[in-house]
This record gives structure tokens, C-alpha cells and sequence, in this order.
């Protein structure tokens, strides 16, 4: 009975132990670097970790269920850095009731659910550095969160609500992406000098709208203008806070905005005149609708008169040859007449000589 008792005392020392391949002391867990494709089980811990360092394995997906064990509320650092992750499943945190810091940097993200860390009342810093994002900046919901680290993850479009649902928001990391625009909405309703933006090294193009953003964030104290922020205006580059940039800026918005006026100006005349030429049009229509009615009149009656003038001739030539023919005949008939006189003549000559002799 002893010896069985004994045994079970040893088994479930066994289970107290750190998981394999990891570390452990009484306030962390130690599994870097050690090729790990899925979470270890933290079942049965007997220690209290704040921290739960799993950077540099090869994790792909984090699953419901790999951070739900019984001391899960004590964490309250969590890395996953450098762990080769691609999809993280809505939820997976939410066991980590008291989490304040997350590191997933160094990853293969180009998505997150708006709600990944919504839960999570006490969450501080999300650090998502060095990932594939590639186009917009994922939208993120806490109530809490004080820091958001996007720097270098291929990013090249802020959404207007990107700030919306961050209202605690100090620290937000944006340098070495892909931005070349960015809209005045994002920082509108930011109080001055409540958050600090890193937005250097990208490739900023020079707008007017680009450069109306940019002091305004500098009259509110949210950059730190001795950063390099340099824009580019087709082959040439402007330090937008450097000496005499923002001289050039504010001159060649001057005349940026000179040769709009002067387009809208120009677009106004040309509106103008086409409703003009459309009045014009629609006069001459009715006019040549006019001209069109009098002509058609004019050869309704031509046809008229040509067709009594053929009418006329028709009945005068009839009328030629009923009489030239009747002038023939009678003609005819007068020589018709003579010959036959002649001829009976000459007839009665030879009978009176045939008597004679």
C-alpha cells in the first residue's frame, strides 16, 4: 500500500514537471529555439509563469484550445516571435484573461480578425513588426491597448478607421512600409499630444493633401520632425521638415492649387459656353424647322405648278397633231382628187382618137 501510494507521489511529480524541451522557473517558461510545430501542454504546472516565451519555432497555425490550462490567467507576457506563424484563429487568446503584452513579430501574418485581442481587458502592447500585411493595416479592437508596432510589414494603406476602435492608443509604429498617402481623417479626432506616430522611411509621395497631413501632425505634436520624412516629386526628393522644404512645399501647393482654381475656372467658361451653343442649337433647330416647312411648301406648290405646266403641254401638243393631221389629209385629198381628174381626162383623149381612126 505504501509502495503504491509512493508511486502515485512520483507520477504526479512527473506531470509537475516544466513541458519537454522547455525551461521552467517559478515566473517563466523557457521553450525558444526548439523546432516545436505545435504548443506544448501546460496542463500541469505547479509553477506560476508570467512569462511564456515561444519564440523561434515553427508553429504555422495557433488552434482554440493552445493556451487554455489552469494557470493561463497568470501569464501576462506572451512571445511567439520569429515562429514561422501564418493564421491565427479568432479566440486563441482569450484564455489569457490578464495578458498585457503579445509579440508576434517576425511572422508570416497578412491578416488578423478585428477582434484577436478584444477580449483581452488588460492587453498593453501588440507587436506585429516584420510581417506581410502587404496592403492595409489590420483594423484592431481594444479598449486597453497603449502600443501597436506595424514597422516593416509591407503595409501601403492606412484605412481612415484604422484608429477608430484604439481609443487608448499612444505608441503607433508605421516606419519602413510601403505608404505613399495617407488620409487627414486617420489622426482628425486625436487629441493633441495624447499619441506619437513613427511614419519615417516610406516612400511618401508630394501632395498637397500628403503635406496638409504632415503639419498636422507636427502642430499636434504626434511626429518627431528630426526623423527623416522625405517625399518624392518625380525625379527629385524634398526633406518635408528638412531647411527650405516645407518653403517649397507650401509654394508649389500655392501653385498647385492656382492651377486648379484656374481649371475650375476654365471647366465653368467651357460649361457655360456648351449650355450657350445648346440654346444656339436649339434655336437654329427651330428656325431650320421653320425654313424646312416654308422650302417644303415652296416645292409642294413647284411640284404643282410643274405638273399643271405638263398637264398643259400634253393637251397642246394633242391639239397640234389633231390639226396638223386633218391639214395633211386634207392636203392628201386635194392631190388624191386632181390626179384622179387628170387621169379620166387622158382616158377620154385616147377614146375620142380611137373613133377617129
Amino acid at each position: 500500500m505504501r509502495t503504491l501510494f509512493l508511486l502515485t507521489l512520483l507520477a504526479v511529480g512527473l506531470k509537475s514537471e516544466c513541458p519537454e524541451k522547455c525551461n521552467c522557473t517559478e515566473t517563466e517558461i523557457d521553450c525558444i529555439t526548439h523546432g516545436l510545430d505545435t504548443v506544448p501542454s501546460f496542463e500541469y504546472l505547479d509553477n506560476t509563469p508570467t512569462i511564456l516565451d515561444l519564440s523561434g519555432n515553427l508553429f504555422i497555425e495557433l488552434n482554440i484550445g493552445d493556451f487554455d490550462f489552469p494557470k493561463s490567467k497568470d501569464v501576462k507576457e506572451l512571445y511567439l516571435n520569429n515562429s514561422e506563424i501564418v493564421y491565427v484563429n479568432n479566440g486563441v487568446f482569450n484564455p489569457l484573461e490578464n495578458l498585457q503584452n503579445l509579440y508576434l513579430g517576425n511572422n508570416y501574418l497578412s491578416d488578423l480578425d478585428e477582434s484577436i485581442i478584444s477580449k483581452l481587458d488588460d492587453i498593453i502592447l501588440l507587436e506585429m513588426s516584420n510581417n506581410y500585411f502587404t496592403e492595409r493595416m489590420p483594423v484592431i479592437k481594444s479598449q486597453s491597448l497603449e502600443v501597436l508596432s506595424l514597422a516593416n510589414s509591407k503595409i501601403s494603406q492606412i484605412p481612415k478607421h484604422a484608429l477608430k476602435y484604439l481609443p487608448n492608443l499612444k505608441l503607433l509604429l508605421l516606419q519602413q512600409n510601403n505608404l505613399k498617402t495617407i488620409s487627414f481623417d486617420i489622426f482628425q479626432k486625436a487629441p493633441a499630444n495624447t499619441l506619437f506616430v513613427k511614419l519615417s522611411y516610406n516612400p511618401w509621395t508630394c501632395s498637397c493633401d500628403n503635406m496638409a497631413v504632415f503639419k498636422h501632425l507636427e502642430e499636434r505634436s504626434f511626429i518627431d520632425t528630426s526623423d527623416p520624412f522625405r517625399c518624392s516629386q518625380g525625379q527629385f526628393e524634398i526633406d518635408i521638415y528638412g531647411k527650405g522644404g516645407q518653403d517649397y512645399i507650401e509654394a508649389f501647393c500655392q501653385k498647385e492649387n492656382e492651377i486648379i482654381d484656374n481649371l475650375n475656372a476654365s471647366r465653368a467658361m467651357i460649361d457655360e459656353n456648351r449650355y450657350n451653343q445648346t440654346d444656339e442649337e436649339n434655336n437654329l433647330g427651330e428656325s431650320n424647322v421653320e425654313t424646312n416647312e416654308n422650302i417644303s411648301i415652296i416645292y409642294t406648290k413647284s411640284v404643282d405648278t410643274t405638273q399643271e405646266y405638263n398637264n398643259l403641254n400634253f393637251y397642246l401638243i394633242l391639239s397640234i397633231s389633231t390639226v396638223s393631221g386633218f391639214i395633211v389629209g386634207a392636203v392628201f385629198g386635194i392631190l388624191w382628187y386632181s390626179f384622179n381628174l387628170k387621169y379620166k381626162r387622158l382616158e377620154l383623149t385616147d377614146s375620142k382618137h380611137q373613133l377617129i381612126n
